[in-house]
C-alpha cells in the first residue's frame, strides 16, 4: 500500500512539474519570438532615427515576426515592431534581412513609473548560413526574389553566400537605414583549432585567441610548424588574402605573408606585417629597448631625423661596415694641431722667401727656393684663414 501510495505521489509530482514546464514555455513563447530586420538606425540619415532617440536610439530596429511575414510597407508604417540592443557594450549589429531572436524585458518608462511596461530587445543575428560576412534571409512575401534570387537562395543553403545569377538582383541588406554595405561574396570564415576563441568582422578581419595545433585536416596552419600543441597564440588580422577564390564558404587560415594586415602573438615574440608600419606618440616618446640586439634593416633607404639633435651612445660605433675598423678624427683636437703645424709652415716659407746661395762664397739671392716659398706661404695663408673660420668643422655631427 505504502509503495502505491508513492508512486501515486511521485506521479502526480511528475504531472504537476510537467504542467508548470508547458505553462513557463508558453510563457517564455510569448516572451522570445525570432524576427527579420527590416531597418535599423545607425546614423541621422535612417529613416527611423528621429522616433527612436535620435542618438540614443543608435542600434534600433524595425522588425517583422518570421513566423507572421506581412509586406514591409506595412511593417515600416508601424511603430510597434521596434526592438533594441540587448547589450550594450557588444554593438553587433544586425543587417536588413538578417534574423534576429527578440526577448520582450523590462523598459525605462517601466522603471520610471513603476509599472510592468515591457520592450523587445534583440540578442546578434542568428547564424542562418554559418558565415561571418551576412546572415540574411530575405522575406518570402516579397515578389522580387521569386525567380532569380530563388536559385541564389539555392546555392546559399548549399554553402555559398555570393550571388551566381547575372540577371538576380542584389539582396537588400541596407533598407533605409543609410547603411552602405556590399557584400563581397568572397570572404572565407576561419577554421577553428581546438580550443580556439574567434572574433570574426564582415570584412575578413578577425581576432584568434588559440594555440599550437598539429592537424592532419585538409586545412592546416602555418604557426604550428614549431613549438608544442597548446602554446597561445593571438593573432589579429585585418583583411584577408586577396588572392583566396572562390567559393567564400571554404574556410582558411591567416597568413601572415599574404593577409593585408596583422598582428601575432606568440609564447616569446610579437610580429606586427603589414605594407606600411607607422609608430607616432602625439605627447610623449617612443622607446625601443632591448635585453641583446636591435636590429633596422631596409632594402632601400633608412632615414633618420631629429629636429634638435640625434645621439648615437656606445662603447664603439662602427660606420659604413658592420667590422669598420679605422678610427674616426677628432675635428677640434686635429684642427687644433693642425693649425699650429700651418703656421710653423708659414713661418718656415717666410723664412725661405729670403733664401740665399753662396756661390764662390758671395751671398746671391737663390732662382729657386724664394718663388716656392712664396706659393707656399700664399696658399698657406688661404688654408689659415678657413681653418680660423671653422669651415672645416661640421656644424651638425660631434664626436668625443
Amino acid at each position: 500500500m505504502a509503495i502505491t501510495r508513492g508512486l501515486a505521489f511521485l506521479s502526480n509530482f511528475v504531472s504537476k512539474t510537467a504542467r508548470k514546464v508547458d505553462s513557463a514555455l508558453d510563457t517564455l513563447k510569448d516572451k522570445v519570438i525570432t524576427a527579420r530586420v527590416v531597418d535599423i538606425s545607425l546614423n541621422s540619415n535612417s529613416s527611423i532615427w528621429s522616433e527612436n532617440g535620435e542618438w540614443q536610439g543608435i542600434g534600433t530596429i524595425q522588425f517583422q515576426v518570421v513566423s507572421e511575414p506581412t509586406s514591409e510597407d506595412s511593417v515600416a508604417s508601424s511603430k510597434l515592431n521596434i526592438a533594441k540592443p540587448l547589450f550594450p557594450n557588444n554593438k553587433n549589429y544586425p543587417l536588413v534581412n538578417e534574423i534576429v531572436l527578440l526577448v520582450k524585458l523590462t523598459d525605462r518608462s517601466a522603471i520610471e513609473s513603476i509599472s510592468g511596461a515591457t520592450s523587445y530587445y534583440y540578442f546578434t543575428p542568428l547564424s542562418i548560413w554559418n558565415h561571418p560576412e551576412q546572415n540574411a534571409y530575405p522575406n518570402p512575401q516579397v515578389n522580387s526574389t521569386a525567380n532569380s534570387q530563388k536559385a541564389d537562395y539555392q546555392q546559399i543553403e548549399a554553402g555559398n553566400t555570393r550571388k551566381v545569377a547575372d540577371e538576380s538582383e542584389d539582396l537588400n541588406l541596407n533598407g533605409a537605414s543609410g547603411g552602405t554595405f556590399i557584400e563581397n561574396g568572397n570572404i572565407h570564415p576561419i577554421l577553428p583549432f581546438s580550443g580556439d576563441y574567434i572574433l570574426e568582422g564582415r570584412f575578413g578581419n578577425s581576432i584568434r585567441l588559440g594555440n599550437t595545433s598539429t592537424v592532419e585536416g585538409l586545412i592546416q596552419n602555418n604557426w604550428s610548424k614549431n613549438g608544442d600543441d597548446g602554446n597561445p597564440i593571438t593573432i589579429i588580422r585585418n583583411g584577408q588574402n586577396p588572392k583566396l577564390e572562390p567559393p567564400g564558404w571554404i574556410p582558411t587560415t591567416e597568413d601572415i605573408n599574404e593577409d593585408l594586415s596583422s598582428v601575432y602573438l606568440t609564447s616569446n615574440q610579437i610580429v606586427l606585417n603589414s605594407g606600411r608600419l607607422v609608430f607616432n606618440s602625439n605627447a610623449d616618446s617612443i622607446i625601443i629597448s632591448s635585453q641583446k640586439n636591435v636590429s633596422i634593416n631596409s632594402n632601400e633607404e633608412i632615414g633618420i631625423s631629429g629636429e634638435k639633435k640625434i645621439t648615437l651612445l656606445s662603447n664603439r660605433v662602427n660606420l659604413g661596415d658592420l667590422n669598420a675598423n679605422q678610427s674616426v678624427v677628432l675635428g677640434d683636437d686635429f684642427m687644433d694641431q693642425f693649425e699650429l703645424l700651418l703656421q710653423n709652415v708659414s713661418n718656415l716659407a717666410s723664412a725661405l722667401t729670403t733664401s740665399l746661395d753662396w756661390p764662390g762664397g758671395a751671398p746671391v739671392p737663390s732662382p729657386n727656393i724664394p718663388p716656392i716659398a712664396s706659393t707656399v706661404q700664399s696658399q698657406v695663408g688661404k688654408i689659415m684663414q678657413v681653418v680660423k673660420k671653422g669651415q672645416l668643422l661640421s656644424k651638425v655631427s660631434k664626436t668625443i
